[in-house]
């Protein structure tokens, strides 16, 4: 799925449990028939980097996956759902951010060879 809005706010990483599970969330602000939403969005493992190349107030392309999940405590059954960027484009550019596991290299800049 993809959603286009401009970013208003970022949120710093955060490594959960044991298993060194990391998330980082940003919120996109999107209008769409006259109504304005703004939608929380997260980003998770070598993904949280794709943040480090966008800043408040970009308009961009979020690439996503929406997800559910049913949860059960003390016998009562909820559920919860997660919308998970995997790419970022910035709208106006040819600019597209990705990651690649275990670099944090700026892939907007040109490479050293």
């Amino acid at each position: 799925m993809e959603i286009t809005g401009t970013i208003i706010e970022i949120f710093a990483e955060q490594v959960i449990g044991e298993k060194q599970f990391k998330k980082r969330e940003f919120v996109l602000k999107v209008v769409e028939n006259g109504y304005e939403q703004e939608i929380k969005f997260q980003t998770t493992q070598d993904k949280t980097t794709i943040l480090n190349f966008v800043k408040l107030n970009d308009e961009v392309k979020v690439l996503f996956n929406l997800g559910g999940r049913r949860w059960t405590k003390d016998g009562k059954t909820n559920w919860f759902n997660s919308v998970t960027a995997w790419r970022i484009e910035k709208v106006g550019s040819d600019q597209v951010v990705t990651s690649t596991p275990g670099t944090n290299v700026d892939p907007t800049q040109d490479l050293p060879f």
